[in-house]
């Protein structure tokens, strides 16, 4: 995990370089994006972003004022830490806890997730699996009933038949009248 925050370190340097404010030839990201940054009117007026006022000794300033602030950081962080990182006495029960992050996750996200979850289960427990189960017993009454019928006699099958034959010419000769 080190290699990773190194190279994202170096390369925010590179990147923070590109729009240093010590004049207008430093300013080569700005120069780069202002194309993208113009933004035409229904007027047909091009507004380009807005540019900052400050001088560049008050940019200077505020720059070497958060780099300084920064090193601070940096030192502060490395003489109270440098013997032990285990020292539970300069961490705040915020940062303990995570910033309570996961409780408020619990909360809000995993109790109505879970309710939503249970909720689904149940609904496929008993009503899609009820309903399958009832497709399958009354397919399967249907077929004891279909049984009876099937006795292997020729001549019923034929009865059937003509049954059937009959049923569709009343039916016809019902329905074109």
């Amino acid at each position: 995990m080190t290699a990773p925050l190194v190279v994202l370190a170096v390369l925010s340097v590179f990147g923070g370089a590109l729009n240093l404010p010590f004049g207008d030839s430093w300013h080569i990201l700005a120069t780069f994006l202002e194309p993208v940054l113009e933004l035409e009117t229904p007027d047909g007026v091009v507004v380009i972003e807005a540019k900052s006022t400050a001088s560049d000794s008050l940019k200077f300033l505020l720059a070497s004022l958060a780099a300084a602030t920064a090193f601070a950081g940096i030192a502060a962080g490395y003489f109270l830490w440098r013997r032990s990182v285990d020292r539970p006495e300069l961490e705040p029960e915020l940062l303990k806890n995570a910033w309570y992050v996961d409780a408020a996750l619990a909360r809000t996200v995993s109790g109505p997730v879970t309710a939503l979850a249970e909720g689904a289960a149940w609904y496929d427990s008993y009503a899609i699996d009820g309903a399958v189960e009832g497709v399958a017993t009354g397919v399967g009454q249907g077929g004891g009933l279909l049984r009876k019928v099937q006795n292997g006699f020729v001549r019923s099958y034929a009865l059937v038949m003509v049954g059937g034959v009959v049923a569709v010419l009343a039916f016809l000769l019902v329905v074109t009248r």
